[in-house]
């Protein structure tokens, strides 16, 4: 199975200009042989941990069902992520899409990025709820950026027998090592691919540095981008797991 990372700098509240940037880097994708594009963190807003009153919607709104359609129409399996809307404070959640544009898996972030305050305006997912989906012979679940510091929320997917974790970012380029260093034990802990997708440049939250990465379930690293705005294509393989610790 082939995936691809898409590194952008976002489009600033501009879900029009973003879903147009989508739709190139999918198309590339799909011409390099990935059967998933994997966004960054709120890719097609910016990440903004205090903005809890723009582009809040439901999984049924106009930002997934973008994501559905982009799915639909490149035919290629796609990670978006966006502010969910619930009857207290929203939701950072993540959505796994199939080519064909169905949901397959809903996660909303469980470690919310308290430093930037992010916890006092969204809702923390469920730390019970461990949820899986199949993608070409692959088990994937899915965490989003801060916690990735939390080995638990890993360890509850290995015992679910995950191959893969997608994990959309916007780590700051203050603490960007950390990112690097919790993906590669996270990989090596649970056995399992791990793929970071970040953003890059300035936003009016944090300055970005990129360093998006896959390593696989050795802790090996299978490709990682610069600071540029990039396409990651990263190959893995179905042996890669003859050694799953119990």
């Amino acid at each position: 199975m082939k995936i691809a990372l898409a590194q952008i700098h976002p489009c600033w509240n501009d879900p029009d200009a973003s879903f147009s940037m989508f739709y190139q880097y999918a198309k590339d994708a799909k011409e390099r042989g990935a059967s998933l594009i994997a966004f960054p963190e709120q890719a097609a807003t910016g990440w903004d941990p205090r903005d809890n009153q723009c582009f809040i919607e439901s999984i049924d709104g106009s930002i997934v069902s973008r994501f559905r359609e982009l799915a639909r129409d490149v035919g290629i399996g796609v990670l978006g992520s966006f502010r969910e809307q619930t009857d207290d404070l929203p939701k950072n959640t993540a959505v796994l899409i199939d080519r064909n544009g169905g949901v397959m898996l809903s996660y909303s972030k469980n470690h919310l990025f308290y430093p930037a305050h992010e916890d006092q305006y969204f809702s923390a997912g469920d730390r019970d709820e461990t949820l899986v989906a199949e993608m070409d012979g692959f088990l994937i679940g899915i965490a989003i950026c801060f916690d990735l510091r939390f080995c638990e929320v890993f360890s509850r997917y290995q015992k679910a027998g995950v191959e893969l974790m997608l994990i959309p970012t916007a780590w700051p380029v203050s603490t960007i090592r950390h990112m690097t260093l919790f993906a590669r034990s996270r990989a090596v802990e649970n056995s399992c691919y791990t793929a970071c997708a970040n953003i890059t440049g300035v936003t009016p939250v944090n300055t970005y540095d990129g360093q998006s990465v896959v390593f696989c379930p050795e802790g090996d690293c299978v490709c990682s981008a610069d600071s540029n705005e990039t396409l990651l294509i990263a190959e893995l393989r179905e042996d890669a797991f003859h050694r799953r610790w119990k």
